[in-house]
Protein backbone atom coordinates (compact mmCIF):
# COMPACT_ATOMS: atom_id res chain seq x y z
CA UNK A 1 0.00 0.00 0.00
CA UNK A 2 2.84 2.32 -0.54
CA UNK A 3 1.08 3.69 -3.83
CA UNK A 4 -0.31 6.99 -2.60
CA UNK A 5 -3.21 6.76 -5.44
CA UNK A 6 -4.66 3.85 -3.72
CA UNK A 7 -4.55 5.26 -0.25
CA UNK A 8 -6.67 8.30 -1.73
CA UNK A 9 -9.49 5.74 -3.37
CA UNK A 10 -9.75 3.74 -0.62
CA UNK A 11 -10.41 6.29 1.80
CA UNK A 12 -12.13 8.16 -0.28
CA UNK A 13 -14.49 5.82 -1.55
CA UNK A 14 -15.40 4.67 1.87
CA UNK A 15 -16.56 7.89 2.58
CA UNK A 16 -19.01 7.42 0.20
CA UNK A 17 -22.47 6.32 1.81
CA UNK A 18 -23.58 3.28 0.50
CA UNK A 19 -20.20 2.35 -0.87
CA UNK A 20 -18.17 -0.35 0.42
CA UNK A 21 -14.19 -0.27 -0.89
CA UNK A 22 -12.03 -3.50 -0.40
CA UNK A 23 -8.77 -4.07 -1.77
CA UNK A 24 -7.39 -6.79 -4.09
CA UNK A 25 -3.96 -7.73 -5.39
CA UNK A 26 -2.30 -9.72 -7.69
CA UNK A 27 -0.68 -13.04 -6.18
CA UNK A 28 2.78 -14.56 -6.60
CA UNK A 29 1.96 -17.75 -9.39
CA UNK A 30 2.32 -20.59 -6.42
CA UNK A 31 -0.74 -18.69 -4.58
CA UNK A 32 -2.68 -18.16 -7.88
CA UNK A 33 -2.23 -22.23 -8.54
CA UNK A 34 -3.87 -22.87 -5.12
CA UNK A 35 -6.65 -20.73 -5.95
CA UNK A 36 -7.54 -22.60 -8.92
CA UNK A 37 -6.77 -25.69 -7.16
CA UNK A 38 -9.20 -24.96 -4.37
CA UNK A 39 -11.74 -23.64 -7.02
CA UNK A 40 -11.65 -20.20 -4.63
CA UNK A 41 -12.16 -16.83 -6.19
CA UNK A 42 -9.69 -13.91 -6.04
CA UNK A 43 -11.34 -11.72 -3.16
CA UNK A 44 -11.01 -8.60 -0.86
CA UNK A 45 -8.73 -8.57 2.05
CA UNK A 46 -10.69 -6.95 4.21
CA UNK A 47 -13.92 -8.39 3.81
CA UNK A 48 -13.56 -11.79 1.50
CA UNK A 49 -16.13 -11.26 -0.73
CA UNK A 50 -15.07 -12.23 -4.36
CA UNK A 51 -14.31 -9.96 -6.36
CA UNK A 52 -16.58 -11.11 -9.26
CA UNK A 53 -19.36 -9.90 -7.33
CA UNK A 54 -18.30 -6.33 -6.57
CA UNK A 55 -20.08 -3.82 -8.61
CA UNK A 56 -17.08 -2.26 -9.75
CA UNK A 57 -13.38 -3.46 -9.90
CA UNK A 58 -11.11 -0.36 -10.30
CA UNK A 59 -7.33 -1.25 -11.36
CA UNK A 60 -4.71 1.08 -11.70
CA UNK A 61 -1.80 0.86 -14.34
CA UNK A 62 0.88 2.47 -13.32
CA UNK A 63 3.56 0.67 -14.69
CA UNK A 64 3.21 -1.13 -18.79
CA UNK A 65 4.39 -4.18 -17.83
CA UNK A 66 2.12 -4.76 -14.77
CA UNK A 67 -0.81 -5.19 -17.64
CA UNK A 68 -0.50 -9.10 -17.46
CA UNK A 69 -1.10 -9.12 -13.20
CA UNK A 70 -4.67 -7.26 -13.94
CA UNK A 71 -5.23 -9.77 -16.80
CA UNK A 72 -4.28 -12.60 -13.45
CA UNK A 73 -6.34 -10.62 -11.19
CA UNK A 74 -9.45 -10.74 -13.75
CA UNK A 75 -8.94 -14.32 -14.43
CA UNK A 76 -8.57 -15.39 -10.85
CA UNK A 77 -11.48 -13.61 -10.30
CA UNK A 78 -13.30 -15.61 -12.59
CA UNK A 79 -14.11 -12.25 -14.65
CA UNK A 80 -13.99 -12.89 -18.37
CA UNK A 81 -11.02 -11.20 -20.12
CA UNK A 82 -12.41 -9.57 -22.66
CA UNK A 83 -14.77 -6.76 -22.28
CA UNK A 84 -16.71 -7.84 -25.06
CA UNK A 85 -17.65 -11.06 -22.84
CA UNK A 86 -19.08 -9.68 -19.88
CA UNK A 87 -22.60 -10.01 -18.62
CA UNK A 88 -24.96 -8.54 -16.20
CA UNK A 89 -23.64 -10.47 -13.79
CA UNK A 90 -20.38 -9.21 -14.54
CA UNK A 91 -18.66 -5.95 -12.24
CA UNK A 92 -17.61 -3.25 -14.71
CA UNK A 93 -13.76 -3.15 -14.89
CA UNK A 94 -12.33 0.42 -14.82
CA UNK A 95 -8.60 1.12 -15.84
CA UNK A 96 -6.49 4.21 -14.24
CA UNK A 97 -3.36 5.79 -13.38
CA UNK A 98 -0.66 6.77 -15.65
CA UNK A 99 -0.86 4.13 -18.45
CA UNK A 100 -3.93 4.90 -19.35
CA UNK A 101 -2.71 8.39 -21.33
CA UNK A 102 -2.48 5.72 -24.29
CA UNK A 103 -5.71 3.15 -23.37
CA UNK A 104 -5.55 1.59 -26.64
CA UNK A 105 -3.32 -1.44 -26.41
CA UNK A 106 -5.11 -2.03 -22.95
CA UNK A 107 -8.72 -1.44 -24.46
CA UNK A 108 -10.15 -5.06 -25.17
CA UNK A 109 -9.49 -5.98 -21.35
CA UNK A 110 -11.46 -3.20 -19.83
CA UNK A 111 -15.09 -1.45 -19.99
CA UNK A 112 -14.04 1.83 -19.41
CA UNK A 113 -10.64 4.26 -18.53
CA UNK A 114 -10.61 7.05 -16.02
CA UNK A 115 -8.46 9.42 -17.79
CA UNK A 116 -6.46 11.54 -14.99
CA UNK A 117 -6.64 12.15 -11.08
CA UNK A 118 -9.65 10.71 -9.65
CA UNK A 119 -10.16 13.56 -6.93
CA UNK A 120 -11.93 15.41 -9.99
CA UNK A 121 -14.99 14.25 -10.52
CA UNK A 122 -14.42 10.05 -10.10
CA UNK A 123 -15.96 10.36 -6.50
CA UNK A 124 -18.79 12.37 -7.64
CA UNK A 125 -19.43 9.74 -10.08
CA UNK A 126 -19.11 6.75 -8.05
CA UNK A 127 -21.91 8.02 -5.88
CA UNK A 128 -23.84 8.80 -8.77
CA UNK A 129 -23.99 5.00 -10.39
CA UNK A 130 -24.49 3.76 -6.59
CA UNK A 131 -27.69 5.75 -6.45
CA UNK A 132 -28.48 4.59 -9.66
CA UNK A 133 -28.02 0.74 -8.58
CA UNK A 134 -29.53 1.28 -5.74
CA UNK A 135 -32.66 2.38 -8.25
CA UNK A 136 -32.45 -0.80 -9.85
CA UNK A 137 -30.53 0.72 -13.15
CA UNK A 138 -28.57 -2.70 -14.63
CA UNK A 139 -25.35 -3.03 -15.92
CA UNK A 140 -25.53 -1.76 -18.98
CA UNK A 141 -27.13 1.80 -17.84
CA UNK A 142 -24.50 1.82 -15.12
CA UNK A 143 -21.90 1.67 -18.33
CA UNK A 144 -23.28 4.20 -19.93
CA UNK A 145 -23.55 6.89 -17.55
CA UNK A 146 -19.85 5.53 -16.89
CA UNK A 147 -19.03 6.16 -20.37
CA UNK A 148 -20.53 9.53 -20.66
CA UNK A 149 -18.51 11.09 -18.60
CA UNK A 150 -15.60 13.67 -20.55
CA UNK A 151 -12.77 12.11 -18.17
CA UNK A 152 -13.96 8.62 -19.17
CA UNK A 153 -12.73 6.73 -22.60
CA UNK A 154 -14.48 3.50 -23.89
CA UNK A 155 -13.34 1.77 -26.82
CA UNK A 156 -15.70 3.21 -29.44
CA UNK A 157 -15.38 7.08 -28.09
CA UNK A 158 -14.03 9.32 -29.83
CA UNK A 159 -12.33 10.93 -26.80
CA UNK A 160 -11.77 11.83 -23.84
CA UNK A 161 -10.27 14.68 -21.63
CA UNK A 162 -7.79 14.51 -18.78
CA UNK A 163 -9.39 15.69 -15.39
CA UNK A 164 -6.93 17.46 -12.59
CA UNK A 165 -7.55 17.66 -9.42
CA UNK A 166 -7.58 22.45 -9.00
CA UNK A 167 -8.27 21.63 -5.37
CA UNK A 168 -5.57 20.02 -4.75
CA UNK A 169 -4.64 19.91 -0.75
CA UNK A 170 -7.80 20.49 0.57
CA UNK A 171 -9.17 17.09 1.40
CA UNK A 172 -8.07 14.74 4.29
CA UNK A 173 -5.07 12.95 4.42
CA UNK A 174 -5.29 9.28 3.16
CA UNK A 175 -4.13 7.33 5.73
CA UNK A 176 -3.04 3.91 6.76
CA UNK A 177 -1.77 2.96 10.24
CA UNK A 178 1.88 1.26 10.26
CA UNK A 179 1.86 -2.47 11.04
CA UNK A 180 3.19 -3.90 14.01
CA UNK A 181 5.36 -6.15 11.79
CA UNK A 182 8.37 -4.40 9.62
CA UNK A 183 7.46 -4.22 6.00
CA UNK A 184 9.05 -3.33 3.07
CA UNK A 185 7.63 0.57 2.68
CA UNK A 186 7.99 1.65 6.28
CA UNK A 187 7.75 5.07 5.76
CA UNK A 188 4.34 7.52 4.80
CA UNK A 189 4.29 9.41 1.86
CA UNK A 190 2.95 12.93 2.52
CA UNK A 191 2.73 14.51 -0.98
CA UNK A 192 3.56 17.61 -0.83
CA UNK A 193 3.12 18.85 -4.67
CA UNK A 194 1.44 17.24 -7.55
CA UNK A 195 2.52 18.38 -10.61
CA UNK A 196 6.16 19.62 -11.59
CA UNK A 197 7.45 22.98 -12.51
CA UNK A 198 10.57 21.66 -14.49
CA UNK A 199 8.87 21.25 -17.82
CA UNK A 200 11.84 18.47 -18.49
CA UNK A 201 10.82 17.37 -22.17
CA UNK A 202 11.32 13.14 -21.81
CA UNK A 203 9.22 13.15 -18.46
CA UNK A 204 5.79 11.71 -18.57
CA UNK A 205 4.73 12.42 -15.17
CA UNK A 206 6.11 15.83 -15.64
CA UNK A 207 3.45 16.82 -18.55
CA UNK A 208 0.59 14.12 -17.31
CA UNK A 209 0.37 15.65 -13.76
CA UNK A 210 0.11 19.46 -15.23
CA UNK A 211 -0.13 22.48 -14.18
CA UNK A 212 1.81 22.12 -10.87
CA UNK A 213 -0.32 22.64 -7.55
CA UNK A 214 1.23 22.60 -4.04
CA UNK A 215 -0.10 22.02 -0.27
CA UNK A 216 0.59 24.97 2.30
CA UNK A 217 3.26 24.43 4.80
CA UNK A 218 0.07 24.29 7.00
CA UNK A 219 -1.61 21.51 5.63
CA UNK A 220 1.55 19.32 4.99
CA UNK A 221 2.36 20.12 8.87
CA UNK A 222 -1.31 18.67 10.04
CA UNK A 223 -0.77 15.74 7.68
CA UNK A 224 2.53 14.91 9.31
CA UNK A 225 1.57 15.16 12.81
CA UNK A 226 -1.81 12.74 11.66
CA UNK A 227 1.47 10.30 9.89
CA UNK A 228 2.73 10.06 13.26
CA UNK A 229 0.21 11.02 15.72
CA UNK A 230 -1.82 8.32 14.36
CA UNK A 231 -0.89 6.16 12.18
CA UNK A 232 2.45 5.49 13.77
CA UNK A 233 4.77 6.28 11.03
CA UNK A 234 8.64 7.46 12.68
CA UNK A 235 9.76 8.07 8.42
CA UNK A 236 8.16 10.11 6.28
CA UNK A 237 9.20 11.14 3.12
CA UNK A 238 7.97 14.67 1.92
CA UNK A 239 6.84 13.32 -2.16
CA UNK A 240 6.52 15.03 -5.30
CA UNK A 241 8.02 14.60 -8.64
CA UNK A 242 10.61 17.41 -7.66
CA UNK A 243 10.84 18.43 -3.98
CA UNK A 244 13.05 20.37 -4.05
CA UNK A 245 11.40 22.90 -6.52
CA UNK A 246 8.48 23.40 -3.76
CA UNK A 247 8.58 26.65 -2.46
CA UNK A 248 9.79 27.23 0.82
CA UNK A 249 10.90 23.91 1.03
CA UNK A 250 13.82 24.63 3.15
CA UNK A 251 11.65 26.18 5.64
CA UNK A 252 8.90 23.29 5.41
CA UNK A 253 12.07 20.80 6.31
CA UNK A 254 13.22 23.10 9.03
CA UNK A 255 9.65 23.46 10.47
CA UNK A 256 9.17 19.89 10.45
CA UNK A 257 12.60 18.80 11.78
CA UNK A 258 11.80 21.23 14.63
CA UNK A 259 8.98 19.62 16.06
CA UNK A 260 9.27 16.24 15.52
CA UNK A 261 12.88 15.72 15.77
CA UNK A 262 12.65 14.89 19.48
CA UNK A 263 10.79 12.27 18.61
CA UNK A 264 13.16 10.15 16.40
CA UNK A 265 11.46 11.35 13.56
CA UNK A 266 13.49 11.18 10.00
CA UNK A 267 12.03 13.24 6.87
CA UNK A 268 13.50 12.72 3.01
CA UNK A 269 13.14 14.24 -0.10
CA UNK A 270 12.86 11.68 -3.23
CA UNK A 271 12.89 12.93 -6.70
CA UNK A 272 15.27 15.94 -5.85
CA UNK A 273 17.15 18.04 -8.61
CA UNK A 274 20.30 19.63 -8.02
CA UNK A 275 19.73 22.77 -9.40
CA UNK A 276 17.21 23.48 -6.71
CA UNK A 277 18.47 21.43 -3.70
CA UNK A 278 19.96 23.29 -0.70
CA UNK A 279 22.90 22.48 1.56
CA UNK A 280 20.03 23.99 4.20
CA UNK A 281 17.90 21.37 3.38
CA UNK A 282 20.70 18.77 3.92
CA UNK A 283 21.21 20.13 6.94
CA UNK A 284 17.80 19.87 8.21
CA UNK A 285 17.16 16.25 6.84
CA UNK A 286 20.30 14.76 8.45
CA UNK A 287 19.18 15.76 11.60
CA UNK A 288 17.62 12.47 12.61
CA UNK A 289 18.56 10.03 9.87
CA UNK A 290 21.23 10.14 7.22
CA UNK A 291 18.52 8.85 4.27
CA UNK A 292 19.62 8.62 0.85
CA UNK A 293 20.69 11.02 -1.47
CA UNK A 294 19.25 10.67 -5.27
CA UNK A 295 20.15 12.94 -7.79
CA UNK A 296 18.13 12.76 -11.85
CA UNK A 297 21.05 13.92 -14.00
CA UNK A 298 20.04 11.80 -16.70
CA UNK A 299 22.46 13.13 -19.29
CA UNK A 300 25.45 14.84 -18.55
CA UNK A 301 26.53 17.61 -20.87
CA UNK A 302 25.92 20.82 -20.51
CA UNK A 303 24.06 21.29 -24.09
CA UNK A 304 22.65 18.42 -23.91
CA UNK A 305 20.93 19.21 -20.88
CA UNK A 306 19.77 22.23 -22.22
CA UNK A 307 17.89 19.92 -24.99
CA UNK A 308 16.39 18.20 -21.97
CA UNK A 309 15.32 21.49 -20.43
CA UNK A 310 17.57 21.22 -17.43
CA UNK A 311 20.65 21.84 -15.62
CA UNK A 312 22.88 19.84 -13.54
CA UNK A 313 26.36 21.82 -13.46
CA UNK A 314 29.28 19.34 -12.15
CA UNK A 315 30.51 22.52 -9.79
CA UNK A 316 26.84 22.10 -7.73
CA UNK A 317 26.44 18.04 -7.92
CA UNK A 318 30.51 18.35 -6.07
CA UNK A 319 29.64 21.62 -3.28
CA UNK A 320 26.47 19.57 -2.68
CA UNK A 321 28.49 16.38 -1.99
CA UNK A 322 31.49 17.53 0.03
CA UNK A 323 28.66 19.35 2.38
CA UNK A 324 26.47 16.46 2.63
CA UNK A 325 29.70 14.36 3.85
CA UNK A 326 30.94 16.89 6.42
CA UNK A 327 27.55 15.87 7.53
CA UNK A 328 27.74 12.19 7.56
CA UNK A 329 26.35 11.06 4.16
CA UNK A 330 29.01 8.63 2.72
CA UNK A 331 27.27 7.94 -0.68
CA UNK A 332 24.77 9.36 -3.10
CA UNK A 333 22.82 7.83 -5.91
CA UNK A 334 22.47 9.44 -9.38
CA UNK A 335 20.13 8.20 -12.29
CA UNK A 336 21.36 8.76 -16.29
CA UNK A 337 19.54 7.67 -19.38
CA UNK A 338 20.81 6.75 -22.55
CA UNK A 339 19.28 7.05 -25.92
CA UNK A 340 17.67 10.11 -25.66
CA UNK A 341 17.79 11.94 -28.54
CA UNK A 342 19.90 15.06 -27.93
CA UNK A 343 23.32 14.16 -29.92
CA UNK A 344 23.91 15.95 -32.89
CA UNK A 345 24.18 13.53 -36.06
CA UNK A 346 28.00 12.64 -36.53
CA UNK A 347 28.59 13.94 -32.76
CA UNK A 348 31.78 12.07 -31.53
CA UNK A 349 31.27 12.16 -28.42
CA UNK A 350 29.39 9.46 -26.54
CA UNK A 351 26.98 9.47 -23.96
CA UNK A 352 28.49 6.11 -21.95
CA UNK A 353 31.80 7.17 -22.22
CA UNK A 354 30.40 11.02 -21.41
CA UNK A 355 28.62 9.48 -18.45
CA UNK A 356 31.78 7.61 -17.03
CA UNK A 357 33.43 11.05 -16.75
CA UNK A 358 30.85 12.40 -15.32
CA UNK A 359 30.80 10.05 -12.40
CA UNK A 360 34.55 9.85 -12.15
CA UNK A 361 34.96 13.67 -11.78
CA UNK A 362 32.12 13.53 -9.25
CA UNK A 363 34.02 11.14 -7.47
CA UNK A 364 37.94 12.24 -7.57
CA UNK A 365 36.51 15.58 -6.17
CA UNK A 366 34.56 14.68 -3.66
CA UNK A 367 36.39 11.27 -2.58
CA UNK A 368 32.91 9.29 -2.56
CA UNK A 369 31.96 6.39 -3.73
CA UNK A 370 28.63 6.50 -6.23
CA UNK A 371 25.49 4.63 -6.61
CA UNK A 372 24.50 4.92 -10.99
CA UNK A 373 21.34 3.59 -11.91
CA UNK A 374 21.02 4.02 -15.79
CA UNK A 375 17.51 3.20 -17.96
CA UNK A 376 17.30 3.16 -21.57
CA UNK A 377 15.06 6.57 -22.55
CA UNK A 378 11.40 5.49 -23.51
CA UNK A 379 9.70 8.05 -25.15
CA UNK A 380 6.22 8.35 -23.71
CA UNK A 381 3.22 9.68 -25.34
CA UNK A 382 1.83 13.32 -24.45
CA UNK A 383 5.48 14.52 -24.18
CA UNK A 384 7.64 16.74 -26.56
CA UNK A 385 9.62 13.74 -27.02
CA UNK A 386 6.84 11.76 -27.90
CA UNK A 387 7.69 11.95 -31.95
CA UNK A 388 11.40 10.14 -31.30
CA UNK A 389 12.82 6.72 -31.94
CA UNK A 390 13.79 4.31 -29.55
CA UNK A 391 17.02 3.28 -28.74
CA UNK A 392 17.66 -0.55 -30.16
CA UNK A 393 18.17 -3.38 -27.70
CA UNK A 394 21.18 -4.50 -28.53
CA UNK A 395 22.85 -1.09 -29.16
CA UNK A 396 21.32 0.14 -25.43
CA UNK A 397 22.58 -3.22 -23.91
CA UNK A 398 26.31 -2.30 -25.75
CA UNK A 399 26.40 1.09 -23.88
CA UNK A 400 25.02 -0.58 -20.81
CA UNK A 401 27.61 -3.08 -20.02
CA UNK A 402 30.34 -0.60 -21.05
CA UNK A 403 28.86 1.94 -18.02
CA UNK A 404 28.78 -1.04 -16.00
CA UNK A 405 32.42 -2.88 -16.60
CA UNK A 406 34.38 0.89 -16.23
CA UNK A 407 32.52 2.14 -13.01
CA UNK A 408 32.54 -0.99 -10.75
CA UNK A 409 36.05 -1.49 -11.51
CA UNK A 410 36.74 1.96 -9.28
CA UNK A 411 34.53 0.69 -6.99
CA UNK A 412 31.13 2.18 -7.61
CA UNK A 413 27.77 0.38 -7.87
CA UNK A 414 26.09 0.41 -11.18
CA UNK A 415 22.65 -0.85 -11.90
CA UNK A 416 20.51 -0.53 -15.06
CA UNK A 417 17.28 -1.58 -16.61
CA UNK A 418 17.18 -4.34 -18.31
CA UNK A 419 16.94 -3.20 -22.02
CA UNK A 420 14.52 -6.06 -22.94
CA UNK A 421 12.28 -4.86 -20.67
CA UNK A 422 12.25 -1.04 -21.65
CA UNK A 423 11.94 -2.20 -25.67
CA UNK A 424 8.60 -4.00 -24.03
CA UNK A 425 7.91 -1.40 -22.02
CA UNK A 426 8.13 1.05 -25.39
CA UNK A 427 5.42 -1.00 -26.96
CA UNK A 428 3.22 -1.31 -24.94
CA UNK A 429 3.29 2.33 -24.07
CA UNK A 430 3.40 3.87 -27.93
CA UNK A 431 1.77 0.59 -29.18
CA UNK A 432 -2.41 0.51 -30.88
CA UNK A 433 -4.95 -1.84 -30.42
CA UNK A 434 -2.82 -4.34 -31.90
CA UNK A 435 -0.87 -4.52 -29.23
CA UNK A 436 -3.64 -5.97 -27.11
CA UNK A 437 -3.05 -8.90 -28.95
CA UNK A 438 0.59 -9.38 -27.91
CA UNK A 439 0.15 -9.00 -24.14
CA UNK A 440 -2.86 -11.00 -24.45
CA UNK A 441 -0.98 -13.81 -26.09
CA UNK A 442 2.08 -13.30 -23.37
CA UNK A 443 0.07 -13.89 -20.53
CA UNK A 444 -2.00 -17.25 -21.93
CA UNK A 445 1.39 -18.41 -22.25
CA UNK A 446 1.93 -17.48 -18.81
CA UNK A 447 3.64 -14.33 -18.12
CA UNK A 448 2.77 -12.50 -14.83
CA UNK A 449 4.89 -10.28 -12.85
CA UNK A 450 6.93 -8.73 -15.49
CA UNK A 451 8.15 -5.85 -13.60
CA UNK A 452 10.23 -8.31 -11.44
CA UNK A 453 13.53 -10.04 -13.35
CA UNK A 454 13.18 -12.99 -11.73
CA UNK A 455 9.42 -13.64 -13.29
CA UNK A 456 10.08 -11.92 -16.60
CA UNK A 457 10.03 -14.39 -19.27
CA UNK A 458 11.76 -13.51 -22.15
CA UNK A 459 11.84 -16.66 -23.85
CA UNK A 460 7.64 -16.24 -23.58
CA UNK A 461 7.77 -12.75 -24.74
CA UNK A 462 10.03 -13.14 -27.77
CA UNK A 463 7.64 -15.76 -29.03
CA UNK A 464 4.59 -13.17 -29.05
CA UNK A 465 7.21 -10.49 -30.65
CA UNK A 466 8.06 -12.97 -33.37
CA UNK A 467 4.06 -13.53 -34.17
CA UNK A 468 3.42 -10.08 -34.73
CA UNK A 469 6.81 -8.68 -36.65
CA UNK A 470 6.60 -5.31 -37.67
CA UNK A 471 3.20 -4.15 -36.76
CA UNK A 472 4.27 -4.00 -33.25
CA UNK A 473 8.16 -2.90 -33.98
CA UNK A 474 6.52 0.39 -35.28
CA UNK A 475 5.81 1.45 -32.14
CA UNK A 476 9.17 1.52 -31.28
CA UNK A 477 9.87 3.85 -34.79
CA UNK A 478 10.47 7.58 -35.07
CA UNK A 479 6.95 9.16 -35.88
CA UNK A 480 6.43 12.22 -38.29
CA UNK A 481 5.20 15.90 -37.01
CA UNK A 482 2.26 15.61 -38.94
CA UNK A 483 1.47 12.19 -38.22
CA UNK A 484 -1.59 10.88 -35.98
CA UNK A 485 -0.76 9.12 -32.85
CA UNK A 486 -2.74 6.53 -31.44
CA UNK A 487 -2.55 8.49 -28.13
CA UNK A 488 -4.67 11.53 -29.94
CA UNK A 489 -7.75 10.72 -28.05
CA UNK A 490 -6.86 11.39 -25.38
CA UNK A 491 -6.52 15.15 -24.30
CA UNK A 492 -4.09 15.38 -21.62
CA UNK A 493 -4.66 19.11 -21.36
CA UNK A 494 -1.00 20.29 -22.71
CA UNK A 495 -1.84 21.28 -26.58
CA UNK A 496 0.02 19.43 -29.31
CA UNK A 497 1.29 22.72 -30.97
CA UNK A 498 3.08 23.13 -27.45
CA UNK A 499 4.51 19.72 -27.48
CA UNK A 500 5.64 20.48 -31.04
CA UNK A 501 7.38 23.98 -29.91
CA UNK A 502 9.06 21.99 -27.15
CA UNK A 503 10.44 19.39 -29.46
CA UNK A 504 12.01 22.37 -31.48
CA UNK A 505 13.63 23.78 -28.82
CA UNK A 506 14.95 20.54 -27.81
CA UNK A 507 16.42 20.39 -31.24
CA UNK A 508 18.14 24.01 -31.10
CA UNK A 509 19.32 23.18 -27.74
CA UNK A 510 16.95 25.81 -25.76
CA UNK A 511 15.91 25.85 -22.38
CA UNK A 512 12.28 27.25 -21.72
CA UNK A 513 10.83 28.67 -18.80
CA UNK A 514 9.05 26.50 -15.62
CA UNK A 515 5.94 25.52 -15.42
CA UNK A 516 3.83 28.44 -13.90
CA UNK A 517 0.29 30.36 -13.50
CA UNK A 518 1.79 32.99 -15.30
CA UNK A 519 4.66 31.65 -18.20
CA UNK A 520 5.47 33.06 -21.05
CA UNK A 521 4.85 30.09 -23.26
CA UNK A 522 1.74 28.98 -22.18
CA UNK A 523 0.49 25.13 -23.10
CA UNK A 524 -3.08 25.05 -22.59
CA UNK A 525 -3.66 23.57 -19.41
CA UNK A 526 -3.79 26.42 -17.42
CA UNK A 527 -6.96 27.83 -19.05
CA UNK A 528 -10.52 26.72 -17.68
CA UNK A 529 -10.97 24.55 -14.76
CA UNK A 530 -9.98 21.31 -13.28
CA UNK A 531 -11.70 19.27 -16.23
CA UNK A 532 -12.17 21.02 -19.99
CA UNK A 533 -11.97 19.95 -23.10
CA UNK A 534 -10.33 22.29 -25.67
CA UNK A 535 -9.37 22.28 -29.52
CA UNK A 536 -6.01 21.69 -30.77
CA UNK A 537 -4.12 24.79 -30.92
Amino acid sequence: MSNNALKILYNRLNDIEGVSCDRAFAVAPDFERLLREKNIPLYGLDTGIPLKNAALLLISLSYELSITNALAILDAAGIPLHAAERGEDDPIVIAGGPCVSNPLPYARFFDAFWIGEAEAGFFALVEDLAGAARGGEGRAGLLARLTGHPAVWAAGKAGAARAWDADFGSAPPALFPVPSMRIVQQHAAIEIMRGCPNGCRFCHAGIWYRPTRRKSPAAVLEEAAACVEEAGYRELSLSSLSSGDYPGIGELAAALSARFSSRRVSFQLPSLHISTFSLEILASLSEVRKSSLTFAVETPCAEWQRSLNKEVQLETVVETLRFAKKHGYKTAKFYFMIGLPVRDEGEARSEEEEITRFVREVSRQTGMKLGVSVGVFIPKPHTPFQWAAQMDEERARTKLFFIRDTLKKEGHKVKFHDPFSSRLEGILARGGEEAGGLIEGAYRAGCRLDAWNEHLRRDLWQEQLAAFGESISRALAARRLDQPLPWDIIDSGVSKAALRKAWEAAGARKTAAPCAEECPSPCGICHGGGLRRREDE
